[in-house]
């Protein structure tokens, strides 16, 4: 009985070690593949036009999950979930200064694997749905 039980108590250790923890752009830490999934674009554009592009990115593509404003006494921070063929996307908009913001985007598979493929088009959507929108 003992024996049945470390060997277990091994292969759950095992287990969780070769899947490993990824950390999502809120700073929750989630079970997946630790490899890099994530991109970060710099816009000069206003913290809450940038949202709106955003929004409209992940509506085009796929359906929205959230959309919740982060508490700061710096800056600004808003961050997007979405699901966009069968992989959730989550974008962090950070208000860097007045007319600079930062976007940090995440997309994962169902079973926590990087796809940095899309990571990249749903940051370059961003960039030009931006380019489409007049500067305010």
């Amino acid at each position: 009985m003992k024996c049945n039980f470390r060997t277990l108590l091994i292969s759950t250790c095992l287990a969780i070690l070769v899947v490993g923890c990824y950390t999502t752009p809120t700073g929750a830490l989630r079970i997946g593949s630790p490899a890099r999934a994530s991109v970060t674009g710099m816009y000069e554009r206003p913290f809450l036009q940038v949202c709106e592009a955003t929004l409209a990115v992940i509506k085009l593509n796929g359906s929205l999950i959230s959309d919740n404003q982060l508490t700061s006494q710096t800056n600004l921070a808003r961050v997007i979930e979405g699901r966009i063929e069968q992989n959730k996307v989550i974008v962090r908009v950070d208000q860097v200064e007045p007319k600079l913001t930062q976007v940090i985007v995440q997309a994962r598979t169902l079973t926590g694997g990087a796809n940095l493929d899309l990571a990249h088009e749903i940051e370059k959507q961003i960039a030009l749905q931006l380019a489409t929108m007049p500067v305010r």
